[in-house]
């Protein structure tokens, strides 16, 4: 695993989480739209019930527009051009069990055939993986994981 891979999983993480934003955003503006289009008519429950569901459906696409945006803030803050050589938050981990990208992401990209998962450091993965370096065992869910590289 090599500086060039972990820049373009870093890009691959960025143009996921701008199109769950700009997914986010739309999908707002569509719902601002029915709400400013629905009418109070005679049948009240009907209205209120249409209301209810407007509103659940914008507070799910606000918690992913903001979760999108936190993504995105946080990849920002990122050095691309530094390796790490432990396990912490910005570092790209391969074990075992796949490869994490350590930060405040919960997607998934696929770069050269290979699925990156975001996990959060709060994780209970993240929270194992913390200081580990290349080479570091640890046990996971009954089994022994090894690190085999991080950048």
């Amino acid at each position: 695993m090599d500086l060039s891979f972990k820049q373009r999983t870093l890009e691959a993480f960025r143009l996921a989480l701008t199109t769950r934003r700009d997914e986010a955003l739309h999908e707002l503006a569509l719902l601002d739209e029915a709400a400013a289009s629905e009418t109070k008519s005679s049948a009240g429950d009907k209205y209120e019930t249409a209301r209810e569901m407007i509103g659940q459906s914008r507070s799910l696409q606000e918690r992913g527009r903001l979760e999108a945006q936190s993504g995105l803030d946080w990849l920002a803050t990122l050095d691309a051009s530094r390796l790490r050589e432990s396990a912490g938050p910005g570092a790209l981990v391969r074990s075992d069990l796949g490869l994490h990208l350590l930060g405040v992401l919960t997607a998934s990209v696929r770069i050269d055939e290979t699925t990156v998962q975001g996990i959060t450091p709060a994780s209970p993965l993240g929270q194992v993986l913390k200081g580990k370096r290349t080479g570091d065992a640890f046990e996971w869910r009954g089994r022994s994981v090894t690190v085999h590289a991080i950048a």
